[in-house]
């Protein structure tokens, strides 16, 4: 019965946010976006897969002529022990205007390797062990931390996902080139936690 209350309310919550989106974009201004829950599953096993770190980016074009991708907005949310997560709905009055807009989902798990993609409210997360060896593992996670949201903007929702994977990615290094691709990791981080000024100073130090 609570399972249902919930699903009936999480409809009235979509519905509403979606009547005040498209009451924003009609006044030619501001963004928004719609909640939606999801759950994430072993791809092999079945298994909900707890403490799965899920992002929500959405993204768009910035005009019609010379227009650039842009990143408007981000959610991030952590799946309990059944593998479910809540994106919260959120709107933007004073936001800017993006035309062919998308949900972008990643998600990070220790160990773990998902689909990362394209989709729009997604409502499973398929994710699977990682195959590789610790080099290629690194290299994965390397490149977890380079998106198009990445920004210093979003710092409050990105620290945790990307600090998780640095934390993995220092317990994999051995090797001169493992330590690399680690201080490329901690540059990432650096970001979020300093700015780029500071991420920079500190780096081009060390």
């Amino acid at each position: 019965m609570l399972r249902i209350q919930l699903n009936i309310f999480l409809k009235i919550a979509n519905a509403i946010t979606w009547a005040l989106l498209v009451t924003t974009q009609m006044a030619g201004c501001g963004m928004a976006g719609i909640p939606f829950t999801g759950q994430v599953i072993d791809a092999i096993t079945g298994k909900p897969i707890e403490g799965t770190i899920v992002i929500a980016m959405w993204t768009g074009a910035s005009g019609l002529v010379e227009s650039r991708s842009v990143c408007y907005h981000v959610e991030t949310a952590t799946s309990d022990k059944d593998g479910q997560f809540h994106i919260p709905g959120w709107i933007n009055p004073a936001g800017p205007f993006a035309l062919r807009r998308h949900v972008f989902t990643i998600a990070y798990k220790p160990g773990y390797e998902g689909e990362q993609g394209k989709r729009y409210f997604v409502d499973k997360i398929d994710m699977e062990l990682f195959k590789g060896d610790k080099h290629e593992r690194l290299e994965y996670l390397e490149s977890a931390v380079s998106h198009e949201c990445f920004n210093d903007d979003y710092r409050e929702q990105l620290i945790p996902y990307t600090k998780a994977i640095y934390e993995e990615a220092v317990s994999l290094q051995a090797t001169p080139g493992d330590m690399a691709i680690v201080k490329s990791i901690k540059y990432h981080l650096d970001v979020l936690e300093a700015g780029w000024d500071a991420a920079r100073k500190a780096h081009i130090e060390n």
